[in-house]
């Protein structure tokens, strides 16, 4: 009870995370702004979407309330974000491409044993929580050369971090191996993102230090 407690909170949490930068987006003057990427939106979207299938498909009720919650919020920001972006042609081929291979999973497992179809479905949900999960790592080789980790968000990684633990010990409980895989290895993937924002943190503030002591001697 108290692991379904904290799963249902500490994933909402992480859900509503990207709110303000939506909030402030949605409130901008500008019509389109370049900067936005809309990826993150629409693999959050997906990423609730294939959980939230997979929950009703196998009777979990946590995953059901939890990512009913995920997929509203991240419809609405899905929404926000494709307003102000340059690229709504990218945004609407990725989407539809999205709906296409789902969909086509969808009908396809109609026709399948339920076990197979439980099966599949579970390994689309992991490969696709993966993929989410481990998006950040893109950003490693880019911190390492600069060593500044300034790039990285530490309240999400802690956010992340959390919510993958609570998910592991949850699947552990369960002894459900599709939600226990992907977020033992979401919790290794916070636990490096973590060590590397304060290795190169530190790095960077003994760089500043050293100019800034260079200068005085100046």
């Amino acid at each position: 009870m108290i692991l379904q407690a904290l799963a249902t909170v500490l994933t909402i949490l992480q859900f509503f995370s990207p709110y303000s930068r939506v909030k402030e987006l949605n409130q901008s003057t500008k019509s389109t702004i370049s900067f936005v990427s809309s990826f993150p939106f629409i693999m959050a979207l997906t990423n609730a979407t294939c959980w939230f299938i997979y929950g009703f498909v196998i009777g979990d009720d946590l995953l059901l309330l939890i990512n009913v919650v995920c997929v509203s919020v991240s419809i609405y920001f899905v929404v926000v974000v494709y307003q102000h972006n340059e690229e709504k042609r990218k945004v609407r081929l990725v989407f539809y491409l999205f709906i296409f291979l789902y969909g086509s999973v969808l009908i396809g497992c109609n026709y399948v044993k339920q076990s197979t179809k439980n099966r599949i479905l579970g390994f689309i949900s992991m490969s696709i929580s993966l993929s989410s999960n481990a998006s950040p790592c893109v950003m490693i080789r880019k911190i390492i050369k600069t060593k500044d980790s300034s790039i990285l968000v530490i309240h999400r990684i802690i956010a992340n971090g959390s919510s993958a633990t609570v998910w592991c010990l949850y699947g552990l409980s369960i002894n459900n191996k599709v939600v226990f895989l992907p977020s033992t290895i979401s919790c290794c993937i916070s636990a490096i993102l973590f060590f590397i924002y304060f290795l190169y943190r530190n790095a960077d503030q003994d760089k500043n230090q050293k100019k800034a002591n260079t200068d005085k001697v100046i």
